[in-house]
């Protein structure tokens, strides 16, 4: 979803036309305060035309200001890139006959203004004449005013549009469907087709002298189509997605092997773009990775590209996979040549799960999916790394384990580009990659908390955009659509309130640039000033409504910003934990909570209500650590309640025993009634049983015998 970069724009700010800064390597870790928080669905597609930044996706509620209202939006909505600014004249009503509507991708027209849509949707009510737009899963929209093209016509297909990709005056279209509906002739005709057409980007019209079809379809989960259409800059090269074996060209009768992943040569003379040759993007057969996109790789789910991008010259693909990380090619970041005739990758970068987004800048590569650890710049070469003259693999010594959380010996094993726990770092869902090596570079680690993962990246003059299934990057709540923005002259300082674990108010906002102290400011009187950018009131007093804002001076003007109003509650939690018996009894004073969370260990226990002010827990013999965490309406406090050491009073309470015989280690534990024991292996679950003995190989660990009784859970070390 990589945009390409200008050479040079400009914005007009304060009635002075000024250059907007050009993306670094790597973008800021703390993406922007200030625009529309979308609160539910998935982002699929993020991108900027123009000025306006629009977000696309199978969403229906959209937070058009941090804590404002919520308007009902589906799946598209756009803002301004300046201020965050959501775009109240833009409001089109997308509507899907078969379900819910869902906009998949988007890609910018020629004008710089509008934008072609493609997913799964019929219909399109712009707001601006009353008529409603039949437009069956491809459409022109106005990112303005939000105007159906009323020109761009002329086409849909029968199942959803997954890819979009122009060039010039002709634009192509990429999913599931098997029939384009062309309405040339005055009539709608349907014709068949396969996953892949080209239409004219100002009327819709379908081009049949370009007719390649994805064929003999890859994949135990049956689907097929194409998932991503790439252009090279100067457009020779049509690079295609797919899930089959082949591409068949109907125009000249002829079927190639392109297992998932074919390169179509173009020829552009500047008045039309014919196809003349055709090349399958296949490795080496000597080399180690061969087969690199057929079937029976990713645990036998087939082709699994979720993305691609051509580099901003043009000379390189990058590719993400996705798979059961039992494949060469599965959940791996992969650089080929684009040539006229690629070969073998130029690395491969494992990410040890699913990877769905890729984007290109200038000196780095952005990746986002649902992975958790990314190669670390210490790790041995990336692929193809040391190999023999002819691919051979290296000596299984050599090998290493992929998943540092999976200590199975040689379970997933890869050739020397694959790393052993010590060459991998963390990396939350999303991360930056060296673009001459592959490997990942740590010092960019923004996370997310997303659900499934990073859906969509996309680089831009500005910096970055995201999309993603939940709410917070870098721990910021900025919803299912995040902005890490590269220009310093961009928004406003963003100030916001909210009140600590203690129940104080706590002022944060960025530094937008240019900005060397600041005053913060509570009913008009200063609380606190600061170099930083965040501010804990300690003077305000409790029980007191205050509204804050921002004082500083930037660019030799004093300004003010906003930060918001909160109530500081008069509260004091305290609690205690003691032994009574076998037990453990937390108390705690009550001050008006709504619910309190208690938590041992740091693990969450139970949720008391309705103005309780005591819990019992039963943990078993050992010592164990309470602490509550009590609201009054959404504010939080917390207690720490100590820690408490429970012994077996000299009634050998329950134990557990480890013994290795002939390779095996056998656990035997003390039978306390409970209708399922787990058995966990160095902090990991292996097995539940409802036995008091458990058998597996040795491999040299450590176990523990867990299970629960009235509702608490026990633990008993086995060595």
């Amino acid at each position: 979803m990589f945009k390409r970069p200008l050479i040079a724009f400009f914005v007009i700010a304060f009635g002075v036309l000024v250059p907007a800064a050009i993306a670094q390597a790597i973008v800021p870790e703390q993406p922007r305060r200030d625009t529309p928080i979308v609160l539910d669905g998935e982002v699929w597609d993020v991108e900027q035309i123009g000025q306006q930044v629009v977000v696309a996706g199978n969403f229906t509620q959209v937070q058009i200001t941090r804590g404002g209202a919520t308007v009902t939006q589906p799946g598209l909505f756009s803002y301004d890139a300046n201020t965050g600014e959501f775009n109240a004249d833009f409001r089109p009503i997308i509507r899907n006959n078969g379900g819910d509507p869902e906009v998949l991708d988007l890609e910018a027209a020629a004008d710089g203004r509008s934008v072609y849509l493609g997913g799964r949707f019929t219909t399109i009510d712009d707001q601006t004449d009353g008529r409603v737009r039949f437009r069956t899963r491809m459409a022109l929209i106005d990112t303005i005013n939000g105007r159906v093209d009323r020109n761009f016509a002329q086409s849909g297909v029968n199942a959803k549009v997954q890819t979009i990709e122009r060039f010039g005056d002709d634009i192509y279209f990429g999913g599931n469907f098997v029939t384009v509906y062309d309405k040339q002739s005055g009539s709608q005709i349907n014709r068949p087709v396969r996953g892949m057409i080209r239409v004219d980007a100002a009327t819709g019209a379908y081009d049949q002298s370009f007719r390649y079809e994805s064929r003999n379809d890859i994949g135990r989960d049956g689907t097929f189509g194409v998932s991503n259409i790439e252009m090279r800059p100067d457009g020779r090269r049509l690079v295609v997605a797919h899930r089959g074996a082949e591409i068949f060209d109907v125009a000249r009768g002829t079927t190639t092997d392109a297992g998932g992943l074919a390169i179509i040569s173009m020829n552009t003379d500047g008045q039309s773009h014919s196809v003349t040759g055709f090349e399958a993007l296949y490795p080496d057969p000597n080399d180690p990775i061969q087969e690199f996109f057929h079937a029976g790789q990713c645990n036998d789910r087939g082709t699994q590209i979720r993305d691609m991008e051509v580099s901003p010259d043009g000379q390189f693909i990058v590719l993400v996979s996705q798979g059961a990380d039992l494949g060469f090619q599965c959940d791996t970041i992969t650089r080929f040549p684009l040539s006229d005739s690629p070969s073998r990758p130029t690395w491969v970068s494992r990410a040890f799960d699913s990877v769905f987004a890729v984007g290109i800048a200038d000196d780095a590569i952005y990746v986002g999916g649902h992975f958790r650890y990314l190669v670390h710049p210490s790790a041995p070469s990336a692929y193809p790394g040391d190999n023999g003259p002819n691919g051979e693999r290296p000596p299984r010594g050599q090998w290493y384990i992929a998943d540092p959380e999976d200590d199975r010996p040689a379970a997933i094993e890869f050739v020397n580009d694959l790393l052993n726990p010590g060459y991998v770092y963390p990396a939350n869902q999303i991360g930056a990659l060296s673009i001459s090596t592959g490997k990942g570079i740590p010092s960019w680690e923004p996370g997310s908390d997303a659900f499934k993962g990073v859906l969509a990246l996309t680089v831009t003059e500005r910096g970055l955009l995201l999309g993603q299934d939940n709410g917070r990057v870098n721990g910021i709540f900025t919803g299912r659509s995040a902005f890490f923005d590269d220009n310093p002259n961009a928004g406003n300082p963003n100030c916001q309130v909210a009140l600590n674990a203690g129940g104080r108010p706590v002022i944060s906002w960025v530094n937008p640039g240019g900005v060397s102290s600041w005053d913060v400011v509570g009913n008009g009187t200063v609380v606190g000033s600061t170099t930083g950018t965040s501010l804990t009131d300690t003077s305000s007093a409790a029980g007191t409504s205050v509204s804050y804002e921002l004082r500083y001076v930037r660019g030799g003007t004093n300004q003010v910003a906003p930060c918001g109003s909160v109530s500081i509650p008069n509260v004091s939690f305290t609690c205690t934990a003691q032994v009574v018996g076998d037990d453990v009894q937390i108390s705690w004073n009550d001050q008006g909570f709504t619910r309190v969370a208690v938590r041992r260990d740091g693990s969450y226990r139970a949720m008391v209500r309705n103005g309780g002010t005591s819990f019992v827990d039963s943990p078993g013999v050992g010592t164990f650590s309470y602490a509550l965490r009590g609201f009054v309406g959404t504010t939080r406090f917390d207690a720490d309640c100590g820690s408490v050491t429970i012994d077996d009073g000299g009634n050998g309470g329950p134990t557990c025993t480890a013994t290795i015989a002939n390779g095996q280690v056998t656990l035997n534990w003390t039978d306390v009634g409970a209708s399922e024991y787990q058995i966990r292996r160095n902090g990991s679950w292996r097995a539940g049983v409802t036995g008091t003995t458990y058998t597996e190989p040795n491999i040299g660990a450590s176990y523990i015998v867990r299970y629960w009784q009235a509702g608490s859970r026990n633990d008993i070390a086995c060595g």
